[in-house]
């Protein structure tokens, strides 16, 4: 009978290693999966080309970060002398925390130029019904591609280096040059 014991007992401890090793990998799957695995209390994907007003009346998270984000003076000013052949395809999830966190800002800051942003919103593929996703290959969450006469000269991908409206006005003051 004591070697029976001693068996269980070598078994158990390889079990647990991989109960742990189970559980362990499982967490990094998730947690790797950024915005994929967050969803905001809305009922609904928006998915699509989208308003801003719709996108703020229907989602509670990014109204509340418009509401308290204060653009600096420098940010209004640069985007409202964007040029009038540029533009700003913003691909974003409402069900994502980093577009959460990044849209409503630059939202904001851009203001009365909003004019020349176009909205589209993903699933949680990262797809949209016309392609537009496919087409700009994108891969994460939100995304800016900022383009000039229809060719792309610059993104930002899903975290900004510095804020999400210093790196897209870096981009534009780069192609001003």
């Amino acid at each position: 009978m004591t070697q029976i014991t001693v068996k269980y007992r070598r078994t158990a401890l390889p079990i647990s290693r991989l109960l742990t090793l189970l559980i362990t990998t499982t967490l990094l799957l998730f947690s790797a999966a950024g915005c994929s695995s967050q969803l905001t209390a809305s009922k609904t994907v928006l998915v699509g080309p989208v308003s801003e007003q719709q996108l703020l009346q229907n989602y509670p998270k990014f109204n509340q970060v418009y509401q308290d984000y204060e653009p600096s003076n420098e940010e209004r000013e640069i985007y409202a002398k964007l040029q009038s052949d540029m533009r700003v395809d913003v691909y974003f999830g409402t069900w994502c925390h980093d577009s959460v966190r990044e849209v409503p800002k630059f939202l904001k800051a851009i203001g009365l130029a909003s004019n020349k942003v176009r909205l589209i919103a993903l699933d949680m593929q990262k797809t949209d019904p016309q392609g537009l996703a496919e087409a700009a290959d994108i891969a994460y969450t939100p995304t800016f591609v900022i383009s000039q006469s229809g060719t792309e000269i610059g993104r930002v991908v899903e975290r900004a280096t510095t804020t999400i409206n210093e790196d897209i006005i870096a981009i534009v003051e780069t192609s001003n040059r």
